[in-house]
């Protein structure tokens, strides 16, 4: 069943896009904003508009019903507390935490409406079906899912307030050594809108809205160039340990998205040391780039799986690896120009006289 809501758009405010506007009135993303004119919800005057229209009038949108999940008691989550305030869901990987789009299913909260119907109720997202935090798709680990909605806004007043603690197991590509923290804000990567982009730039980050981002990490286990990492995050960005990771030149293991190896063999094409050193050439020219994040972590390159240096944005070129590259480099080019020189003289100098008689010893000259 839908519902008709009519707003009037302030007689002082200048003239924008219909969308943002919509946005605005209603309190809803620009995203829905946009797929309910595309839908035809939206209406100026009584009349459709484009999403680009300068709009100064009444609106009226059909808002469609609530996009609650479906329930699925058949999916498999298993349940690990549960009580008449909070239930607490082991999502394995491959599943989302909830629909991003009404009718979406195979969800952790669909199954959780499944077998909790009165989570369809909580909350001021309806499709988050409860969910007080989320979870990456690929990534496994526990839920927290509120019964009521004052068991909903005690749960979130503390994840504002970041008391909650909050702890992974990430398997990272290559062995470090020494635990860190790292703290660089995050925003969204403008060559890849699937990606996060970690920004040492201030100006920068303040730019482009990047959003403060903290990763604690230590070693627990070194094992085959890989190492298995504890890592604690007392903020929740999108995609942070993925990308502050990468951003160190550990990516996770799995991660095609942050260029990390694939869990089972290795990759199919490694990049060569080319390739590498034109990345770090280009993060070490980028005012993003900058190596002056909050790190504390080995300064020996130890990458055992490949045959480059990965971390030439932090070691910056005085590992043993890098060292040691750098004096046969200069040994190659010294034996070059050597050989260049002594094949120019001999050019210069022509052809060598034909050798003369040999004198018997002791004649006279």
């Amino acid at each position: 069943m839908t519902e008709l809501d009519e707003r009037q758009v302030p007689a002082d405010a200048a003239a924008e896009r219909l969308d943002k506007v919509v946005a605005k009135l209603f309190g809803v993303s620009r995203g829905r904003a946009m797929d309910w004119i595309a839908e035809g919800r939206v209406r100026i005057d009584g009349r459709r508009a484009p999403k680009g229209a300068q709009v100064q009038a009444r609106i009226s949108v059909e808002r469609p019903p609530p996009d609650q999940p479906a329930p699925q008691p058949e999916l498999a989550i298993r349940i690990v507390h549960a009580d008449q305030h909070v239930i607490v869901a082991d999502k394995p990987a491959g599943m989302p935490s909830h629909p991003l789009k009404p009718g979406e299913t195979g969800t952790a909260a669909n199954a959780l409406v499944g077998r909790f119907p009165e989570l369809a109720e909580v909350g001021p997202q309806r499709r988050e079906g409860g969910l007080v935090h989320r979870l990456d798709s690929d990534t496994s680990g526990l839920l927290l899912a509120a019964r009521t909605d004052a068991a909903y806004a005690m749960l979130r007043a503390q994840f504002t307030a970041r008391s909650v603690e909050k702890g992974y197991l990430a398997l990272a590509a290559g062995e470090l050594h020494a635990g860190g923290e790292i703290a660089l804000p995050l925003a969204h990567d403008p060559r890849d809108a699937r990606r996060m982009m970690a920004i040492s730039d201030p100006e920068y980050a303040e730019a482009h809205a990047a959003r403060p981002a903290v990763t604690r990490f230590a070693p627990l286990e070194l094992r085959g160039g890989f190492t298995l990492l504890e890592v604690e995050i007392p903020t929740g960005v999108m995609h942070q340990i993925r990308a502050h990771l990468a951003f160190i030149g550990h990516a996770l293991a799995g991660d095609a998205l942050y260029g990390g190896p694939p869990r089972r063999g290795w990759p199919s094409r490694t990049p060569t040391a080319r390739g590498r050193a034109t990345r770090a050439r280009c993060r070490r020219s980028s005012p993003r780039r900058l190596p002056s994040f909050e790190v504390s972590v080995s300064s020996t390159c130890t990458d055992t799986f490949t045959s480059t240096c990965t971390q030439r944005a932090r070691c910056r070129g005085t590992c043993t690896w890098h060292v040691a590259r750098s004096r046969a480099r200069v040994r190659g080019r010294a034996r070059v120009r050597a050989r260049f020189f002594r094949t120019r003289a001999r050019r210069r100098a022509g052809p060598r006289a034909a050798p003369g008689p040999r004198r018997p010893a002791g004649s006279a000259r």
